[in-house]
């Protein structure tokens, strides 16, 4: 029974030496208060203030990881900390530090953050890739971007006329995206910031970005160059950079139309029907190149043939008349 009263009054006096401490020199966690939002080259004041039986505190602002200022008053005073926003840095997060005079204790406030109002100002357009130029299917990324400038809007323009989104170009306010360009994305683009400050719009343009998109050209050569039917042809795609995709080839001819794909810009097989060959990759097609039939050769033989015999036949005709009135005009000298 005696043990128990003893841890008791062991609690007890415990719980009056720690609440003896607690008044006589505990820190109490500090409260920061501030603004919400100040006007560009506005001066405002920042009160921090802890509750402590220390002589004085040493109050330390940051905003972020950066020291502002630092005070060392009385524990029954706020440190009031005049800051002066002459830029839109200087707005941010705002955090108070306090320390006894001992410096045995360190407590932080709350966190304020501060909006600095400026109008918009430097408008400019980044680019990935950056100079933008482009090839077929490449991502496109632009970026419109303001020196300064709080609660800002931003409009895009393609040529000068206003850009929205579409199933094509992806915009969320600063930025414009297209996933796979086209030739018909190749352009001036133009982005344009605007805020209000003090009961006044502002409306930055920035300068035009020009965007170049290469056009893929495709070409078609064949050896035999042209194919025979019923013989070997080699058909080789080229064109002007280097890209990704599968080549297709098309056979055109009365009968029956038919397809080939290869990750190779080069086919070869048995030309079978006349027709007409072409091929196509990432959306852009080549010319087409024609496939002789057999008696095709022949009748191009024979027309030639036949061109050569009657201009031979012509020529002799004139000769024949031109001898006549040579003959004729010396009977009429005589």
């Amino acid at each position: 029974m005696m043990g128990i009263y003893s841890d008791l009054l062991f609690l007890l006096a415990l719980t009056q030496y720690a609440t003896c401490q607690k008044v006589a020199g505990q820190l109490s966690n500090p409260t920061l208060q501030g603004p919400e939002k100040v006007k560009l080259n506005e001066t405002e004041t920042i009160s921090c203030i802890a509750s402590s039986e220390k002589l004085s505190i040493l109050y330390s602002l940051y905003r972020g990881k950066t020291l502002v200022q630092v005070q060392n008053v009385s524990t029954s005073e706020p440190a009031n900390f005049s800051v002066s926003f002459h830029s839109q840095t200087d707005g941010g997060t705002y955090k108070c530090k306090v320390e006894s005079d001992d410096a045995m204790q360190t407590k932080y406030s709350n966190s304020i953050n501060i909006i600095v109002l400026a109008p918009v100002l430097g408008v400019s357009i980044t680019s990935v890739p950056d100079p933008p130029v482009l090839k077929v299917h490449d991502k496109l990324t632009l970026n419109c971007l303001v020196k300064q400038g709080s609660g800002v809007t931003y409009q895009w323009y393609f040529n000068k006329q206003e850009l929205l989104s579409n199933s094509s170009v992806k915009i969320n306010q600063s930025s414009l995206v297209i996933d796979h360009v086209d030739l018909k994305d190749a352009g001036d683009y133009q982005c344009k910031a605007n805020n209000q400050f003090n009961m006044t719009t502002f409306s930055i343009a920035s300068n035009s970005t020009e965007v170049i998109v290469k056009d893929l050209s495709v070409k078609l050569t064949s050896n035999p160059d042209p194919p025979i039917q019923g013989y070997q042809v080699t058909l080789n795609c080229s064109i002007t950079y280097q890209t990704t995709g599968f080549y297709t080839w098309y056979f055109v001819h009365s009968e029956n139309n038919s397809t080939e794909s290869t990750k190779q810009n080069q086919f070869t097989h048995i030309a079978s029907h006349p027709g007409r060959y072409y091929c196509s990759i990432n959306g852009q097609t080549s010319n087409w190149i024609q496939v002789l039939g057999q008696d095709s050769s022949f009748q191009t033989v024979t027309v030639a043939v036949s061109v050569a015999v009657t201009m031979l036949l012509i020529l002799v005709l004139g000769l024949i008349c031109y001898c006549i009135s040579q003959k004729a005009h010396r009977c009429n000298i005589d």
